[in-house]
């Protein structure tokens, strides 16, 4: 069994420290590359720390890597996020998390290192639990805002990558289920996670691999001042008059295939023409672009000015006042009360 560990887990690390490097030379900055070199340095080091008894690691050695590798599963669900997940931000709730999560680990870490002499049998429940909590989190964001995305590759990667990620989890965490009944076969936890990780590791590698640094991070490749061809501005023709003059943007409920439906073509074609030509990556924000025209014309009339925000974002097909706010903030710069706020206020010479 030693020989079978020896092989995943150092071929794992050069495969790891190898992607860190070309990182390094070839991402550009970007939240999801800072991310993603935080995830695999950290695993790196879970890989060197949680080793069987076979190979006699300092002690001193041992303790620093399993102290470095604590947060790597909330860097792992980040970077993950930072990909997938429309107009992410670490917000305060995402740190309090973070925290929560790196502490009920460290904590085990430091029973692991007899620093403290034990903890309640819940613990390990509750480290157990956290993680499925977090797998589906980022199945549900990942699936969720598939539909919305307009960049290919990133509809793709979301299923496979989330796929990989959540079948890992599960063979780790039922495993360590298993072992708080079974003590006996503790020896073998080292070697099961990292055989259960290292497939995603080779798959990212690939994924990295064959793509460059710019659809690394999705961006969408773009033609300025691109010269439409007939198909297409037929294409833009029909799309304007179904959008603007049938006023599809005031259903809530719009989705792209609905659309695509309406305008006789694939959905594929629609999200290529909306990404590439017209400079979109979702189609949430390129439906709300309309949805924010003509609430601001209807917050510049005095005549409804006795009508509530909400109201208004209702009526132009919003779904809540939250969402409505954000996407408001985004194109403006500024919150839609204090927009009418400023709209309302008299002009002095």
């Amino acid at each position: 069994m030693i020989i079978i560990d020896a092989f995943f887990r150092f071929s794992g690390v050069g495969l790891m420290l190898f992607m860190c490097v070309i990182a390094i030379r070839d991402l550009k900055k970007s939240t999801p590359s800072i991310y993603f070199l935080l995830t695999f340095l950290s695993l790196s080091f879970y890989f060197l720390g949680f080793v069987p008894n076979e190979y006699e690691l300092p002690y001193s050695m041992q303790l620093v890597f399993r102290i470095l590798d604590v947060p790597f599963f909330i860097f792992t669900w980040l970077f993950t996020l930072s990909l997938f997940k429309k107009d992410f931000q670490l917000t305060p709730l995402y740190l309090i998390i973070a925290v929560v999560y790196c502490f009920l680990i460290l904590m085990e870490r430091l029973v692991q290192f007899q620093f403290i002499e034990q903890l309640p049998l819940w613990w390990a429940w509750a480290v157990n639990l956290s993680s499925i909590t977090l797998m589906l989190h980022l199945l549900f964001v990942t699936l969720t805002e598939r539909n919305d995305d307009l960049i290919e590759k990133r509809r793709q990667s979301r299923v496979y990558l989330v796929y990989i990620t959540v079948i890992m989890t599960i063979i780790i965490t039922s495993f360590s289920f298993f072992l708080l009944k079974y003590h006996q076969y503790n020896y073998l936890q080292q070697s099961v996670n990292i055989i259960a990780i290292w497939p995603i590791i080779i798959l990212t590698a690939y994924w990295l691999l064959s793509m460059n640094a710019r659809s690394f991070a999705f961006d969408a490749v773009k033609s300025k001042d691109k010269q439409l061809n007939s198909r297409d501005a037929e294409l833009k023709k029909k799309l304007d008059i179904e959008v603007t003059e049938n006023q599809a943007y005031l259903e809530n409920s719009l989705s792209i295939d609905t659309l695509a439906k309406r305008l006789a073509i694939s959905s594929y074609r629609l999200r290529e023409f909306i990404n590439q030509t017209l400079d979109f990556e979702n189609f949430s924000t390129f439906i709300n672009g309309y949805r924010i025209n003509a609430i601001k014309k209807e917050l510049q009339n005095s005549d409804k000015a006795h009508i509530p925000i909400l109201t208004i974002a209702l009526n132009n097909g919003f779904n809540s006042l939250s969402t409505f706010n954000r996407a408001f903030k985004s194109i403006e710069g500024v919150t839609p009360s204090q927009f009418r706020q400023k709209i309302a206020l008299p002009i002095i010479d």
